[in-house]
């Protein structure tokens, strides 16, 4: 491991990377991960590093998404690929803002009812459906793509 600043030692020291379980609440749901956590080498206080931190997080998300049978950042993409969607248009179609499908893609979790209307995008009817509500806040190009797309993606994880 590289060195990092310890507060206890109050200076630069060699650190060390351990594996330890802990236990996180997502939601009410009660996860536990083994974490990657750094430790002092001289006073064995745990230091903060927010590499590993977000690689915890993101391990935690990931159980989170599996038991719950939310969408995975990867399974939006290929959604949004499928249909030939930027993240505006996607958006626009499920009147979301273009950053909230941006954080869905970069790992945040959605909420219940975003996470059910991205999930019934994955049908080509639905998609049809919520085209014709909002019609008019998407390109004719992309309207008329996804109005005569035919095969709705299948991802299985």
């Amino acid at each position: 491991m590289e060195t990092l600043y310890c507060a206890k030692c109050d200076g630069i020291v060699e650190t060390e990377v351990r594996s330890i379980k802990e236990n996180y609440e997502v939601r009410g749901e009660d996860i536990s991960i083994l974490a990657n956590i750094v430790y002092c080498k001289n006073c064995n206080e745990q230091i903060f590093y927010e590499k590993l931190d977000n690689e915890n997080f993101n391990q935690v998300y990931k159980e989170f998404r599996k038991r719950r049978g939310y969408v995975t950042p990867e399974r939006i993409k290929a959604i949004r690929k499928k249909y030939g969607l930027s993240q505006r248009a996607l958006g626009r179609l499920l009147k979301l803002d273009e950053v909230t499908i941006n954080r869905y893609e970069n790992g945040s979790l959605p909420s219940d009812a975003h996470n059910k209307l991205l999930i019934s995008i994955e049908e080509a009817n639905n998609v049809k459906k919520l085209l014709d509500q909002v019609r008019s806040d998407l390109p004719n190009l992309t309207s008329t793509n996804l109005h005569n797309h035919k095969n709705p993606p299948h991802y299985y994880p």
